[in-house]
């Protein structure tokens, strides 16, 4: 290592500023349960690994309880099917799509068949629904699984039956 190396590695000078600097504690932290939360946002990338994959990122909003305005992320990686581990050896596969189908199904039900092939072009049906998921944590891990068990509705129906509730209360 250089001279210039090890002046800048050097981390002494900057303790009297750590030590008086104040972080606010916040809580990200969500436990394990079910919440009604609203997609934000839905997009298509790439995992970042040796073997790269399709991968959908949802960004969820808490939208009731005590966890209000806080978000869940939930991603789906779209699985190449010679990887899937042997039902045979106890793995139980429901298929390489079956989670993916299972949560585009609930959230877009009258959604074409051939809709994964076009969904690059459909992300905007999902922003604004409003979804049940729940939150599960495996034993002995940090990893959470995301469910999407319902959904609740779309918001802008939300917003129509609210102007439409607002103008049955006008008394004529």
């Amino acid at each position: 290592m250089s001279y210039l190396e090890n002046d800048l590695l050097d981390l002494t000078k900057y303790d009297d500023d750590y030590v008086n600097t104040i972080v606010e504690k916040t809580d990200f932290f969500i436990p394990d349960g079910t919440y009604q939360t609203i997609v934000e946002d839905l997009s298509l990338g790439v995992t970042k690994s040796n073997d790269p994959r399709p991968k959908f990122t949802w960004k969820l909003k808490i939208t009731e309880g005590e966890h209000i305005g806080k978000y869940i992320w939930k991603t789906s990686v779209i699985w190449r099917k010679d990887t899937l581990k042997d039902k045979s050896k106890g793995y139980k596969n429901k298929g390489y799509l079956y989670s993916i189908k299972k949560d585009f199904e609930i959230c877009l039900p009258d959604a074409p068949t051939n809709f994964l092939s076009s969904i690059k072009d459909n992300l905007d049906e999902f922003i604004g629904l409003s979804l049940e998921v729940k939150k599960i944590t495996k034993k002995n891990s940090k990893y959470s699984t995301i469910y999407i068990q319902r959904l609740l509705s779309n918001v802008e129906d939300n917003t129509q039956q609210s102007e439409d509730k607002k103008m049955d209360d006008i008394p004529f």
